[in-house]
């Protein structure tokens, strides 16, 4: 399975606007995305401390979550914004279709800096 960064945005975007104190054990994803998919990103955010849950099954998929983390909402921040979104992805396609989860985080913040008119040392 190939990471996609797009859905790791849907699943946050859409986990952010989650009641407090709920535990969210379905998500809405893009039609075409099977479960098994789906399953295997929210496994991806968990194992990078993006959200706090529990996956019980990926094939189904089965799985909890109870909360953004802080480097969750921090990531989330920095990709939210559609304008940044797509600047973010043409860069990825600029160098060759991949990111890490840190270069995003890290363009993000650059692109929303750019917007806000404040100076910016990443270059």
């Amino acid at each position: 399975m190939k990471r996609d960064m797009s859905l790791i945005r849907d699943l946050l975007i859409f986990l952010e606007k989650q009641p407090a104190g709920e535990v969210t054990m379905t998500v809405e994803v893009p039609n075409g995305t099977d479960g098994a998919t789906v399953g295997e990103h929210v496994q991806l955010l968990i194992d990078r401390d993006l959200v706090d849950g529990e996956v019980v099954s990926i094939a189904e998929p089965s799985f909890m979550i109870y909360r953004l983390t802080w480097d969750g909402h921090d990531f989330l921040q920095a990709i939210t914004n559609d304008t940044v979104w797509k600047k973010i992805l043409a860069k990825a396609k600029e160098l060759g279709g991949s990111m890490t989860i840190e270069i995003a985080k890290e363009l993000g913040k650059k692109y929303l800096m750019e917007m806000a008119g404040i100076s910016n040392p990443i270059g």
